[in-house]
């Protein structure tokens, strides 16, 4: 673990419900990471809507495309909206999974 403690991301809106009480802590201030080569990014899908409570949190909705940054520890990711590099943030990693696009 990066030293992200156990509550980070309480408070999380899913589809319009809350998914527990209190703002997270905010993300340690640092650089954020280098991005890999646009053909090397992994990406997940979003299989609910999202809600940031916080301006480190990402925003997204349900069938979205989410480019991964980093892992933050096993709960919370960092990640940019495919296509929109200026819709970045943290997000739970249990609302996505991964993208297989159609064939």
């Amino acid at each position: 673990s990066s030293g992200i403690n156990a509550e980070y991301g309480r408070g999380m809106t899913v589809g319009g419900a809350a998914t527990g009480g209190g703002a997270p802590p905010t993300v340690p201030h640092r650089a954020p990471p280098a991005l890999p080569p646009r053909t090397q990014r992994r990406r997940v899908e979003a299989m609910y809507d999202c809600e940031a409570d916080d301006i480190d949190e990402l925003s997204f909705r349900t069938g979205d495309i989410i480019v991964v940054v980093e892992e933050i520890d096993d709960s919370w990711w960092f990640g940019m909206i495919d296509g929109d590099d200026s819709k970045k943030g943290i997000f739970p990693k249990n609302f996505i999974r991964p993208y297989e696009p159609s064939r």
